[in-house]
């Protein structure tokens, strides 16, 4: 009977290395998470792959673990009162060098794990899918965006160590991958006083590199650009890392950098990750005295729990955390302002969806003729 259990283990996971070279058309519509239903048994279905072997059910550790809309599994798992989690988002399996000590801690999820899930949303972005230490949510050493490229990695960021790519058969060396001596190029440090002066950093992913570089309007085509109030074919948006918000500007034509977008949800989607929240301008939430965030709110905690003062318990992605409420409310007043009339300030619709339209500065120009430009503490808008 064990004999018989383990080769079955054995070729369970024998099929899943084999789903590491998958291409990105074998993202299934229906993923394994939404395997609760009845009559399923607490099975995943078989994942179907062209060209690949079928990969059996796969047995869920957990039946309440939350779920996708793309039926995969939420890349932050809180199980009961006990402790949260991070977990591999393509079967649910726990990473266990991320697990808390309680529910009340949120769990630093490894990069890997971030862009799997993100790879899991949107599979088109991707030239290939990443491998993950199933143990810390981590690159492994060696990945391959098929079975004649394969290539070593930083296990920390992801970042290739060489050009040099081989068959995944071949004996391929990755030395000193485990090792990262500089920040990825796809992260951005944040820097802020906290109690007594004492300066506190946050290192905060970001979706693309291309995100930190700073907002360049270019240069005219020709004589014939118009200077002054823009027309809408000009009005691009940019990601400013000071409030982590993507903010318009008028662009001259020509020139420029990668940082522009044709629309705030352009923006958002390239350079926010779809799981990453946090309190307004992404500035640091309360901790307790050993440094861990607060967590005021999450499963199985129907009432927000007590905050330090001068902070609120705000509710991002997955739980809820202590945010600065002068903050929370200073970004709340700019991002929705009112004219002097006491009229609404300029609106527009991005992919359907009304929002201010909003800069950093009127002098970026962004405001449509015959509006007038007004700024506040953080963004301007028009009236």
């Amino acid at each position: 009977m064990v004999r018989r259990c383990c080769s079955s283990l054995y070729k369970l996971f024998h099929h899943i290395i084999l789903i590491q070279f998958a291409v990105i058309g074998s993202v299934g519509a229906i993923g394994p998470c939404s395997i609760g239903a009845p009559g399923l048994e607490g099975l995943a279905p078989s994942l179907a792959i062209p060209g690949m072997p079928t990969i059996p059910g796969i047995p869920l550790l957990n039946k309440n673990l939350k779920c996708t809309e793309k039926g995969y599994f939420e890349l932050v798992q809180c199980v009961g009162g006990d402790y949260c989690v991070c977990v591999d988002p393509s079967t649910g399996a726990e990473a266990t060098a991320t697990k808390t000590s309680s529910n009340k801690i949120r769990p630093q999820c490894g990069r890997c794990h971030f862009q799997l899930s993100r790879y899991y949303r949107d599979a088109k972005n991707f030239v290939f899918r990443p491998i993950c230490d199933a143990k810390t949510g981590n690159y492994q050493p060696q990945q391959c965006r098929d079975e004649k490229h394969c290539f070593c990695v930083n296990v920390i960021s992801g970042v290739r160590l060489s050009k040099k790519e081989v068959p995944s058969g071949d004996n391929l060396q990755c030395e000193g991958s485990e090792f990262d001596f500089s920040i990825d190029d796809s992260h951005l440090i944040k820097t802020e006083k906290g109690e007594g002066g004492k300066a506190n950093e946050q290192l905060i992913p970001l979706g693309s590199p291309i995100c930190k570089k700073p907002k360049d309007a270019g240069n005219k085509c020709h004589a014939g650009v118009a200077v002054g109030p823009i027309a809408a074919k000009n009005l691009k948006w940019y990601f400013d890392t000071d409030t982590f918000e993507c903010l318009a500007f008028a662009y001259s034509g020509c020139g420029g950098n990668g940082n522009r977008f044709d629309s705030p949800a352009e923006c958002w989607e390239k350079c926010k990750l779809a799981d990453l929240s946090g309190c307004a301008g992404m500035r640091l939430p309360a901790t307790n005295k050993q440094g861990h965030t607060i967590i005021c709110a999450g499963p199985g905690q129907p009432t927000p729990g007590a905050c330090p003062s001068g902070y609120r318990c705000t509710m991002l992605a997955h739980m809820g955390v202590c945010c600065h409420s002068a903050t929370q409310d200073l970004y709340e007043c700019n991002y929705r302002p009112t004219c002097a009339n006491g009229g609404q300030a300029m609106q527009m619709h991005s992919r359907g969806v009304p929002m201010t339209l909003i800069g950093k500065k009127c002098a970026d120009n962004f405001c449509p003729i015959g509006a007038k430009c007004v700024e506040k503490e953080i963004f301007a808008h028009c009236c």
